[in-house]
């Protein structure tokens, strides 16, 4: 009799450890800033993946910040608050538990929620209640020219108001006021130049080819023979695909010609960009022969 009473002692006070172990584990930690990829479906299923990023503080067991989402518009993963957020980043208040973290639109949950997980580390994440799969990589960085404490945030709302109320903000030094920015060209002034060519892209791609580099090789050395010369590059699409998407997709592309002028040794100062998306093809018929020619990135130049 004395022997099973024994046993079950011990098993308690196993429990109690491993309850006490449990409690003791250290919390989860996820102020500062974060960046990385977050994946999904575009147009008629097609995958995409873009960067994302993310600045959070956390007091306890709760926290606020923002997620920003580049290259969404027309991705049918990405929820419209997202996307309308743009480059501001869409507001957000986290609810940390010991294993995972929920990031609400500070709107509420119906317009935006995201469950993470730290895995070695990293936050891995999902959009909850999509239709279609999103899914969030994100990293730890360093927050560039900010301590954790000076990160930028969105209004607090009321739920959070029991966290500490920053110190008032000291008088603003004078400065001297910035220099004026120069203004881009208008795209009216610059006109076709048999001395640039054009490039082509593949179907919903904004990679450069080898032929197609070849062609960028050849306009970077006339480019740079001819110094007193502006650049305006310009991004299409053939039809397929909405309005919006289009003329991100176009804009990517005329971005990924400039980096390689650039790399090439073009000023970049020299160069600016538009994108036209759908709206100015230069074939009309419905077939993969045209749409090759429309998918482009255009050159047009003028004197500085």
């Amino acid at each position: 009799m004395g022997r099973p009473g024994a046993l079950l002692l011990g098993l308690a006070l196993l429990g109690g450890c491993a309850t006490a172990a449990r409690q003791a584990s250290p919390p989860l930690d996820i102020s500062g800033c974060w960046s990385g990829t977050w994946s999904g479906f575009g147009i008629v299923n097609i995958p995409r993946e873009a960067l994302i990023m993310a600045r959070f503080t956390q007091r306890g067991d709760s926290g606020w910040g923002w997620i920003r989402v580049e290259d969404s518009p027309a991705s049918e993963s990405v929820p419209l608050a997202l996307v309308r957020a743009g480059a501001a980043g869409a507001p957000l208040i986290l609810e940390v538990r010991p294993d995972s973290v929920i990031a609400r639109h500070e709107l509420g949950g119906r317009i935006t929620s995201t469950e993470f997980r730290m895995v070695n580390d990293r936050l891995v994440g999902r959009m909850i209640g999509t239709d279609l799969p999103m899914r969030l990589r994100l990293a730890r960085e360093s927050c560039p020219g900010a301590t954790t404490a000076q990160i930028e945030l969105p209004p607090r709302t009321a739920a959070l108001e029991t966290a500490p109320a920053p110190a008032p903000a000291a008088a603003p030094t004078p400065v001297a006021p910035p220099a004026p920015v120069r203004a881009a060209p208008a795209p009216s002034t610059f006109t076709a130049s048999a001395a640039v060519k054009p490039i082509y892209f593949d179907f919903d791609r904004d990679v450069i080819r080898p032929a197609d580099a070849r062609t960028l090789d050849a306009n970077a050395q006339w480019l740079k023979a001819n110094p007193a010369t502006l650049l305006l590059v310009e991004g299409h699409c053939d039809e397929r695909g909405t309005n919006e998407y289009n003329i991100a997709l176009g804009e990517r592309r005329a971005r990924a010609a400039m980096k390689y002028l650039v790399e090439a040794g073009v000023a970049a100062d020299r160069i600016s960009l538009i994108s036209y998306g759908e709206e100015r093809p230069v074939c009309a018929e419905h077939t993969e022969a045209c749409w090759a020619l429309n998918r482009r990135a255009v050159f047009l130049v003028k004197p500085r």
